[in-house]
């Protein structure tokens, strides 16, 4: 039998679109940290899932010029380890209660260590393997990279440091 933790209310549901659209596949995100005893430090994958989810009605709001095949459920918050949510709880959310065809896994980690390499597609793999075997749950999903190395993650460094972020990126493109 598949571990869980009862999952009422894990994440942030994005607003359902009542318009008439061609079908779209139902994409939950997954964003995935490490777990702490600290519930200040956990709260704060709840408080980035939430700013996901701003962002996300915000470019909905907007419009786009190109449509999505798309329609983001929700992001929902899980943990490695030590602290609820765990990756099978969230990942049953998404699931089952919000009908997610396809979840993309997002590690909220800066470096590509053994969490990355084994640890998170274990817990993953496990999870879609309960879901399916238990719930008969058909869908897909993917484990998306980490955080990493990047440009933005250095413009927010150089903001945090007090300091002017370059408008023009090293490889000569301007940003906006």
């Amino acid at each position: 039998m598949c571990q869980s933790t009862p999952a009422e209310g894990i994440g942030s549901s994005v607003k359902e679109d009542d318009s008439e659209s061609p079908a779209r596949r139902r994409l939950a995100i997954l964003l995935v940290d490490h777990g702490s005893k600290r519930d200040e430090a956990n709260s704060m994958l709840d408080e980035m899932a939430k700013m996901v989810i701003s962002r996300l009605e915000l470019t909905t709001n907007v419009g786009s010029d190109t449509p999505s095949d798309h329609e983001v459920v929700g992001v929902f918050p899980a943990h490695m380890e030590i602290a609820p949510p765990s990756i099978q709880d969230s990942m049953r959310e998404a699931v089952l209660n919000h009908r997610a065809e396809h979840v993309v896994v997002l590690p909220f980690f800066l470096s590509r260590g053994r969490h990355i390499q084994q640890d998170i597609p274990a817990l993953v793999a496990d999870a879609v393997n309960c879901l399916q075997s238990e719930h008969g749950a058909q869908f897909t999903h993917e484990i998306r990279p980490h955080l990493g190395v990047s440009d933005r993650l250095a413009d927010l460094l150089l903001v945090r440091a007090g300091l002017p972020v370059p408008t023009v990126h090293p490889d000569g493109i301007e940003r906006s």
